[in-house]
Parts: C-alpha cells; structure tokens; sequence
C-alpha cells in the first residue's frame, strides 16, 4: 500500500532545458519511473515518440524530478502520459538499463491500475494494451515484462 506524499504533486514541475539535459546525460545516471499497467490480464505500452528507442514500443514512464518522491513521479507521469492518476499496487522492482552512447537509466518499476475508460485508447493509436510482447519492444523493459509475465504465471 502507498501513502501519498504531502507534496502532492506540486513541487518542482520544471523540466531541464534540452541543452542541460544532454551534458547531463554525458556523466550521470537518469533516476526514472516504469510503470505495468495491468488491465484483464494485459500490459499497457506506448509508442516512442523520439530517440532513443523512436517507434519502438515501452513501458510508460519519464525520469524522476530533483525533490519529487517516486509516488508523485508516478502520479505526475501518469497523468502526463495517459491523462489519469495511477493507482500504485506494488513496487515491482529495480532495473537498469545502460546505453553507452545515449543514457544509463535507473528505473523503479511499479505495478499500477488506472481507469481506462478514461484514456481514450480508440483516440490515441500509441497506447495499446498487449497479452503478448511485440518484437519491436524496447530490450530492457522487455526484461522488466517478461519477470511480470514470470510471476503472475506463479500466483
């Protein structure tokens, strides 16, 4: 169970200029949100819009802001890039993912709920939900769903 922070999503909306974000890259590691959205048995993913990765399919999720707690990353991602407030269910786990030229990312995974009927998914062709990985899926968050997949089987 998650407990809201007090923050409540209001602190530290700012994005970094393109500029910054790109030396930044060069030297650090991106702390970043990847959300499972579970509906009937299938997973959510998205298109990629841009590099890396450009039409490509993936897990929702962006990178965690300088004094945001990981709840309201997740809650602001969610409403960001499928316009509702995820329900958190579960931390799911810690990947990580290093791209040598482009970005190393460190991403806290969360299994989620969200009211779909909200989403409008007849209105957005880059969000679908799949029982089955598509080939053309980013290769770490393939890991991250095919562990999902792993241990549903389980339950």
């Amino acid at each position: 169970m998650c407990i809201p922070s007090k923050n409540n999503m209001k602190q530290n909306k700012k994005r970094a200029p393109e500029s910054m974000y790109n030396e930044f890259r060069n030297y650090f590691p991106f702390s970043t949100i990847d959300m499972i959205v579970i509906f009937e048995g299938k997973f959510l993913l998205s298109k990629r819009l841009n590099q890396p990765y450009k039409n490509m399919w993936h897990l929702p999720g962006g990178i965690i802001r300088k004094g945001e707690k990981m709840i309201d990353a997740v809650k602001r991602i969610g409403v960001e890039e499928l316009r509702v407030i995820p329900k958190i269910e579960k931390f799911f786990g810690t990947y990580e993912s290093i791209l040598s030229k482009f970005r190393h990312d460190i991403s806290h995974c969360f299994i989620v709920s969200v009211n779909t009927k909200k989403m409008h998914l007849e209105k957005n062709p880059n969000l679908k939900f799949f029982s089955r990985l598509p080939k053309n899926t980013v290769p770490f968050q393939y890991t991250i769903i095919k562990d999902w997949m792993k241990e549903s089987k389980q339950r």
